[in-house]
């Protein structure tokens, strides 16, 4: 999409707002979060923090944050999740931001 970046930038924040595809909307928020538009961040502030999710498509929202080069409240606040594996990839996202792989 580098050629017509405004047009898929707002054709991915529509995939955003469709909630029967959450997959859909983690490759979305990964692809606005990598241009830098805010939405991105949002929505993968969102994928990650929504419990109603499946675990695995939280611990993958955690470590689109990697990169994506940003850290959102919901990141850390995965810390927390009540699944291991989704607390594992919040942790490494975050300790890849601190430089410690």
């Amino acid at each position: 999409h580098a050629g017509e970046a405004p047009a898929a930038r707002d054709i991915f924040a529509a995939v955003l707002g469709h909630p029967a595809t959450p997959e859909l909307a983690l490759a979305a928020a990964e692809d606005l979060a990598d241009d830098r538009d805010p939405r991105g961040a949002q929505a993968l502030d969102r994928l990650i923090t929504n419990g109603s999710l499946a675990a695995a498509l939280r611990g993958q929202a955690a470590a689109a944050h990697t990169a994506a080069r940003i850290v959102t409240p919901g990141l850390v606040a995965a810390l927390a999740d009540p699944d291991a594996g989704v607390r594992v990839e919040a942790a490494a996202a975050l300790a890849r931001f601190a430089g410690k792989e």
